[in-house]
């Protein structure tokens, strides 16, 4: 986006993305609560009862987004069969934040709390990497500035039926002197892959 686009101080409640299409990247089942591109952006909203069958409960973030002073409480993300059900209550894909925010009380089939993919080679060292060995300029619009993350926030009492109770990391994602506790999952609280 071009421009910024927030909701600032709402309450979102009820909200669902019930695709269950898997063949195809449907957005219909992401973001049960909001869909954030970019520049877009919830601040001091309270998000609740909400559902999605392939990701992020409340919210998804595609590309970009940001989810600050936030309030997320009784959602899902509750995948098709095996398959999806990525972040109960928020999912990031590639870019984006949560800061300053509560998740809790919210399940999933992986990452109840939080779910997080990190693509490395899509972050800005390989390009500068690239552009030295090369010995070209770096194309400062094709290089992205902006890692996953998850700081100052509380992530608790999720719960997850397959993997990452409180977070799941695929792939990398950063997490900043946050408070992960009392989730529920057959396996770790905070779950990374790579």
């Amino acid at each position: 986006l071009e421009k910024k686009a927030w909701v600032n101080g709402c309450t979102i409640y009820g909200g669902n993305a019930s695709s269950r299409q898997t063949g195809n990247r449907s957005h219909t089942g992401y973001g049960g609560g909001a869909y954030l591109v970019e520049n877009s952006a919830l601040y001091n909203c309270e998000i609740s009862h909400c559902a999605a069958t392939m990701r992020g409960g409340v919210v998804y973030m595609d590309g970009g987004g940001r989810v600050e002073f936030c309030f997320i409480h009784t959602c899902q993300a509750s995948g098709v069969g095996i398959v999806q059900g990525y972040g109960g209550a928020a999912r990031i894909d590639y870019n984006g934040s949560v800061e300053h925010s509560y998740l809790t009380q919210s399940c999933a089939r992986i990452g109840a709390g939080l779910a997080i993919c990190h693509v490395p080679c899509e972050y800005p060292w390989r390009e500068r990497i690239r552009a030295l060995y090369n010995r070209e300029p770096v194309d400062e619009d094709e290089i992205n500035h902006f890692s996953p993350f998850c700081t100052a926030s509380v992530i608790s009492n999720n719960t997850s039926n397959a993997e990452g109770g409180g977070i799941y990391l695929d792939e990398g994602g950063t997490l900043n002197h946050c408070s992960v506790l009392n989730n529920n999952c057959i396996g770790a609280d905070v779950m990374y892959t790579s």
